[in-house]
């Protein structure tokens, strides 16, 4: 298992143990530097 698997499985546990908006907001952040990523 990786360390980036690991990094995600931990992160989901936490937005799921302690929903308190942090996790979305971090998908976000997650989210639009996979869109600058894959714009040329």
């Amino acid at each position: 298992m990786s360390l980036a698997t690991v990094y995600l499985l931990s992160l989901a546990y936490s937005c799921v143990s302690e929903p308190d908006g942090i996790c979305d907001v971090i998908v976000r952040l997650l989210f639009i530097q996979t869109l600058r990523y894959k714009q040329p």
